[in-house]
């Protein structure tokens, strides 16, 4: 009963930053033997599955690999992550029905907290907790108010109740028929599915890219005050580098890109070289960012 059960899901892409969530969130919970790790595998590699078990393993935690089932989701649109974004639906399916609960983090997340604090979060009676999607484009064609859609990439879910309400064939069918409007497949499936119906976490615990426009110049209709803002810009629990802003690419600057390097250099792919990108654009969100920080501190 004190196990504290994680989902994540990724391709052999992201082999190496699930590494990075793995190991920094390991390293920041106080007793990691409580925690069980479950990773659902879109032809993640031998090699790459026996260095992700090791890294759990050394950290007194336990992974469990899931082969993902593509036949899930077959026929649906997929965006760049492919069929891995949709994993997620899934889990109430993947995780034996003995586990009634479970956090899914996105593969592009970095744990700065203990996440016993996150598990211990009340649900409330609703099928799943999250954040607010900071973005004010991502539900436009839903007919959303702003503060009524969540991000999916950090989400505390009460499988029973999804396995109740076939989450995931509603899914299938929702996508199939609104294909043409929404904006991201997955996420915008489940926010039409549980509109009004789940449970509205701190945005510490997912701090995202766009938290600094949004304090800025975007806060309008935000369900965040600007002090909730400013406190999860300056002490976030979860850090989630969301859209073009990737600490993996040469031009990011992001200002936990060291963050991530950090955990990055305690795993098996320390020493792997950033990737290029757009320049030009780095820099500008670098100097907005920067003077955003200025008027914090």
């Amino acid at each position: 009963p004190n196990t504290i059960h994680i989902a994540a899901s990724c391709d052999d892409n992201y082999a190496q930053h699930v590494g990075v969530v793995f190991q920094s969130l390991l390293e920041n919970t106080a007793d990691p033997s409580c925690v069980e790790l479950h990773l659902i595998s879109n032809n993640i590699s031998d090699l790459n599955q026996k260095q992700l078990s090791k890294l759990v393993s050394d950290l007194n935690s336990k992974l469990n690999i899931i082969p993902a089932d593509d036949s899930k989701y077959a026929g649906l649109p997929t965006s760049r992550y492919g069929t891995a974004a949709y994993q997620r639906i899934s889990l109430a399916h993947y995780l034996p029905q003995t586990i009634n609960k479970v956090i899914y983090l996105d593969s592009d997340t970095v744990v700065l907290d203990d996440i016993r604090a996150l598990w211990d979060i009340s649900l409330e009676g609703k099928p799943l907790a999250a954040a607010e999607n900071l973005s004010p484009k991502a539900y436009k064609n839903l007919k959303f108010s702003r503060n009524e859609y969540f991000n999916s990439g950090v989400l505390v879910i009460d499988l029973e109740l999804w396995r109740k309400n076939d989450t995931h064939q509603k899914t299938v069918e929702i996508i199939k028929n609104n294909y043409k409007i929404i904006r991201y497949f997955d996420q915008c499936s489940l926010n039409m599915i549980f509109r009004g119906c789940w449970t509205k976490l701190p945005l510490n615990w997912n701090q995202q890219s766009d938290i600094y426009g949004v304090l800025k110049k975007y806060s309008d209709g935000c369900g965040y005050s600007t002090v909730e803002i400013k406190q999860a810009i300056l002490q976030p629990s979860i850090v989630h580098f969301m859209g073009r802003h990737k600490p993996w690419l040469l031009n990011c600057y992001h200002p936990f890109k060291s963050t991530y390097q950090h955990y990055l250099d305690k795993t098996p792919w320390r020493g792997a070289k950033p990737k290029d990108y757009s320049l030009l654009n780095s820099i500008f969100y670098s100097l907005k960012i920067k003077k955003i920080l200025i008027k914090i501190l």
